[in-house]
């Protein structure tokens, strides 16, 4: 049902002010000591907050801290190791012996170069694999350049092999993985090395790291419950891990590697390795950042990955928090301060509850109410104290708030509903209508040949014409519900809920009728012709999500029949 808003303004009669106004903050000021031990109370816990956030900042700093001086100490080896390799792999002496292999000159040259690198690099185990001739090279144990001679010939489906083929068919110039020396069987970490020329990839150098007494320097004080730390390549597979107590060197066995997201479960954790190893771009820069995470609800209360320069590989430390900063021995403070402050937040709600908050909800119960109906005094009134002030303020909006909806729902000239009014109550009513099959009818109406008596009359005829247009399409109504509204210029439109089209072709009539026998004003009384309307009809159920367009679109489509076929009368559309 659309709701009419009364067009008179809503008077509250006011009631004298007595003298002795009760303040509503007195009553505020009467509980002031229990405030002062709430705001105690609030310090305290602002206190504990800030505690914990030092304690977190405290813990990621040594966190990032450690992070960083572990991945320093790789950094400062491998960097070292990754430019003496590829310098040796990218001398003119290896690139021309890869080019020309039979050549003994050529592979003294090179064995040269290979040997004057091995003495200054800890690294002693350095296989060769050229691409021409699939020949594999072991450089380790030889006296000379006559005792280098082809290991093996490198196989595509040989897994020991596949250390060559991965490094030739990469985008990068150098991988670093974990894998078995075939000579002696030993774990170690391997830098394979392109050799190539402008583009143009000849083989691959491979060089076994010596990484004994850099990790032990490394994972020596992660050896314990607290701190674990691992490192992990691109895809998250774990090269080396500090839990590897028995394992030589902490490396996982090449048949036995396990990747990051088997060993654990924390989904913060999980999520944020696999973010960051996406940011590798080629290798990782010497600014790449380290990462520091809080994991709630886990072993461990804080994570760091930390790249290392120049690879794709990742140093990952999870710490438990006795291993950082602890504050554990506070709980029984903190515990006490809570208790004490649950018991003063009882006491002071309810004194709050009392004299504030029960008036309050009053007060919005009221309002909420205003919302649907206008009529509906507002709560408090009567009180002579702040929330009477409200009260009655928000009294006055409502006032002023009646006052702009009668202008904004009412069309200025005629007095009747306007177009905006129709475009928002239509949609209700009908979706009322909808829910029950209910039927309703729309009219519009247009007052005939009104341009002609515009300009053979003047304006200001043209506008008392439309008014009592308007009053008697109104006085036409016969149900509450019923309305009409100006839909633009001389165009009416009216909504007649749930009446058929027997009642509303009813109307139709009535309209027509009282509109051929209308009286203008007294100021165009000089006028001696009738004024006439042609209507357009739609009637008929209401069905759901039917917009009010639908039906307006109908009825102009009917009126337009009738202005068309002689107007001063009704045509429905089927």
């Amino acid at each position: 049902m659309t709701q009419h808003i009364d067009k008179k303004k809503i008077v509250t009669p006011k009631k004298p002010k007595r003298h002795n106004k009760k303040s509503f903050l007195k009553h505020l000021r009467n509980i002031q000591l229990l405030l002062f031990f709430m705001v105690s109370i609030i310090m305290f816990i602002s206190m504990f907050f800030i505690i914990n956030s030092i304690t977190n900042t405290v813990s990621k700093d040594y966190a990032k801290l450690y992070a960083d001086n572990a991945v320093g100490i790789l950094n400062t080896y491998l960097n070292e190791e990754i430019a003496l390799i590829t310098k040796v792999a990218q001398s003119n002496a290896i690139v021309d012996w890869f080019k020309d292999e039979e050549n003994p000159d050529k592979q003294k040259d090179a064995y040269e170069e290979i040997m004057s690198t091995i003495n200054v690099s800890s690294s002693k185990h350095i296989y060769l694999g050229i691409q021409s001739s699939m020949n594999e090279y072991n450089i380790e144990g030889t006296d000379s350049f006559e005792d280098v001679a082809p290991l093996a010939t490198l196989a595509p489906d040989f897994p020991k092999d596949s250390w060559f083929f991965e490094c030739i068919e990469s985008d990068k110039d150098y991988l670093l993985n974990v894998d078995v020396d075939k000579a002696f069987q030993r774990e170690l970490v391997w830098l394979n090395c392109k050799v190539q020329r402008d583009g143009v990839v000849y083989g691959a150098v491979c060089v076994g790291l010596e990484f004994s007494q850099v990790l032990d320097e490394l994972f020596s004080e992660y050896q314990n419950d607290d701190v674990r730390s691992l490192i992990i390549n691109e895809f998250g597979a774990i090269q080396m891990d500090s839990d590897l107590t028995g394992s030589e060197n902490f490396f996982y066995a090449i048949y036995d590697q396990k990747n990051i997201a088997d060993e654990f479960t924390n989904e913060v954790f999980l999520n944020a390795v696999k973010e960051y190893t996406k940011e590798i771009d080629g290798f990782y820069s010497a600014n790449a950042p380290t990462t520091v995470l809080i994991l709630e609800d886990d072993v461990y209360e804080y994570a760091t990955i930390a790249p290392i320069d120049s690879t794709t590989w990742s140093v990952v430390t999870l710490y438990n928090s006795s291993a950082l900063f602890d504050i554990t021995n506070l709980l029984p403070i903190i515990i006490l301060i809570f208790i004490i402050l649950i018991l003063l937040i009882i006491a002071t709600n309810s004194v709050i509850v009392r004299f504030f908050i029960n008036p309050f909800k009053k007060l919005v119960v009221s309002i909420e109410a205003v919302s649907k109906n206008l009529n509906i005094p507002i709560y408090g009134i009567d009180r002579e104290d702040e929330i009477g002030e409200l009260a009655n303020c928000v009294n006055q909006m409502k006032h002023n708030l009646i006052d702009v909806l009668n202008k904004v729902h009412f069309d200025s000239l005629t007095g009747i509903y306007n177009r905006r009014y129709l475009d928002e109550h239509l949609s209700e009513i009908l979706k009322t209508l909808s829910l029950d099959n209910g039927k309703i009818s729309i009219l519009m109406v247009d007052i005939d040949h009104f341009k002609k008596f515009n300009d053979n009359y003047g304006h200001s005829v043209g506008d008392e014409c439309l008014r009592a247009i308007a009053n008697t399409l109104t006085k036409c109504l016969s149900k509450p519900d019923d309305f009409v509204a100006r839909y633009g210029g001389e165009e009416f439109i009216i909504v007649l809920p749930k009446t058929n089209l027997k009642g509303a072709c009813f109307i139709a009539s009535k309209i027509l009728k009282a509109c051929r026998t209308m009286e203008l004003p007294t100021s165009s009384a000089l006028i001696n012709e009738s004024v006439t309307v042609s209507v357009g009809i739609k009637s008929g159920i209401v069905a759901r999500n039917t917009t009010p367009l639908h039906y307006i679109d109908l009825a102009d489509e009917a009126l337009y029949i009738s202005k068309q076929s002689g107007r001063n009368k009704y045509t429905v559309h089927i």
